[in-house]
């Protein structure tokens, strides 16, 4: 197995995973990464009885990556060529485990990540039309892009993860160069946002679709990732693990400040301090600054720094 997770399927039975085939002997350094193939592994089984699930010798540079939806009816194949963000998405009835894959999306046109799924409505977050992201609904029994139903418009915040869990879509966006989340209904009204502890970046927020609890990390200038949990009964937030630390950071504080550049555009940048320290510009200060790769530096715990 190479460039490849493992997806369990509903049974855990098995697991699907992708991986090229054994090179020849005496080309182990020399093979290249050429017609990955999708493998399902029955546990107690060797890896040569592994079921061959799906190929594609007429395109043998893509990339595949298999798992089942939560619902284990349908089993998901996004498609990817070289580093593009672009990918395909196909699917497969696991009704019939050798049926045909459909090729659902299939222009490589933007990124397309799979949400969940209710019966053949299928929740798909994309780049298509809209740079900063939206949720859109296809329907596997009318599949064309006239029919697709946004669900969740693009905003004014870029949208970086969703997740479907306890019945709902939780969102986290980049606002100002840090983390907001808010929750909506899978019809996308607005539940409000979810507090998070200050100016930092948030990741997680996994589970399935019925939990009622929901864990995801945070950190900040002066938080090293911590975990939280979330309570969807109750709407509260409690700290499930955080690190011990060698310093206290109810002593410190963090700003947000703006500036215009000469373009117009207005640069965020964050300032760091023990809380009380006077700004007369006499204070000595470490800058730290990015601009590559259309990165956006969001905030987070530096051990050295």
């Amino acid at each position: 197995s190479k460039f490849s997770g493992a997806a369990w399927s509903k049974d855990h039975r098995g697991f699907y995973y992708s991986r090229y085939d054994e090179p020849k002997e005496g080309e182990e350094f020399k093979a290249a990464n050429l017609n990955q193939k999708v493998y399902y592994h029955l546990l107690g089984t060797r890896q040569q009885e592994d079921r061959l699930v799906y190929e594609r010798p007429d395109h043998p540079k893509w990339r595949f990556s298999a798992r089942p939806t939560e619902d284990g009816k349908y089993l998901l194949l996004d498609v990817h060529r070289g580093s593009a963000d672009k990918n395909a998405l196909f699917y497969r009835d696991l009704s019939r485990p050798d049926g045909p894959f459909v090729e659902l999306l299939k222009n490589f046109d933007a990124r397309y990540d799979f949400i969940g799924n209710e019966e053949t409505r299928f929740w798909i977050r994309t780049d298509l039309k809209a740079p900063r992201g939206r949720v859109i609904e296809i329907d596997l029994g009318k599949p064309a892009p006239s029919r697709w139903k946004t669900v969740l418009s693009q905003s004014l915040d870029t949208m970086r993860e969703v997740s479907l869990v306890g019945n709902e879509f939780v969102v986290s966006y980049m606002h100002d160069a840090h983390s907001l989340v808010r929750r909506y209904t899978t019809k996308g009204v607005a539940l409000g946002e979810l507090a998070l502890p200050g100016l930092g970046s948030v990741h997680g927020f996994y589970g399935k679709r019925e939990h009622r609890e929901t864990f995801y990390s945070f950190t900040s200038y002066t938080e090293p990732p911590a975990i939280y949990r979330f309570d969807f009964d109750s709407g509260e937030t409690s700290v499930h693990h955080r690190p011990k630390l060698g310093f206290d950071p109810v002593l410190f504080q963090t700003r947000q400040v703006f500036y215009r550049s000469k373009d117009g555009t207005q640069i965020p940048m964050f300032i760091v301090s023990r809380k009380g320290l006077q700004r007369d510009g006499k204070r000595p200060t470490l800058l730290h600054a990015y601009g590559g790769f259309h990165l956006s530096l969001l905030p987070r715990f530096s051990t050295p720094t």
